[in-house]
């Protein structure tokens, strides 16, 4: 089945048009991530299922992490595409990681060891700590399996507490990353 999907996958991407390519593959250790012509593959069959225009929907970016840079942030204004952004890097590398062609013109991509994410979750009623409580257990998991092979995706974290505390939270945890 998870072959035959990938077929049928492949096929729905080349019948949208759209640019997929197999990645070259580089070192661990260069921990590159670069792609060309990159949209979000999620959005892309979203727009299919309801029969939109791809042509005029999917925005294509670059990606490109160069050697180097271990830590990237990303800003702008809201509904800038910031989670659509940080969903395809995190897709493309899944994709990558199962062998599979990606979103995008061209890539040249290194494995990773782990692919996780810190994304917002809903507020749980029966939770025992508060919902940042929650995002800081989250974190506290997360950094206990990271290593250095590791992406790690963090969108919207630390949102649930005020401005000030949340500046005062990604700094630190930059200096843990850095």
């Amino acid at each position: 089945p998870f072959l035959l999907g990938a077929v049928e996958l492949v096929q729905t991407i080349q019948q949208a048009e759209m640019p997929i390519c197999f990645p070259a593959i580089a070192p661990c250790k260069e921990r590159a991530l670069q792609v060309e012509d990159s949209y979000n593959l999620h959005l892309l069959l979203s727009q299919l299922r309801t029969g939109k225009p791809v042509a005029t929907t999917i925005v294509k970016n670059p990606i490109d992490f160069a050697v180097g840079g271990e830590v990237h942030i990303l800003t702008g204004p809201n509904q800038g595409g910031k989670t659509v952004y940080a969903q395809t890097i995190g897709l493309n590398q899944l994709l990558f990681q199962a062998g599979l062609p990606i979103a995008g013109r061209s890539a040249r991509l290194s494995p990773a060891d782990q692919v996780m994410t810190h994304y917002q979750v809903e507020e749980r009623p029966d939770a025992q700590v508060g919902r940042l409580g929650e995002e800081a257990l989250r974190l506290k998991h997360i950094f206990e399996q990271l290593t250095p092979r590791s992406l790690l995706l963090f969108n919207e974290s630390f949102s649930s507490t005020n401005m000030y505390e949340s500046i005062y939270l990604a700094k630190d945890i930059l200096q843990v990353l850095g």
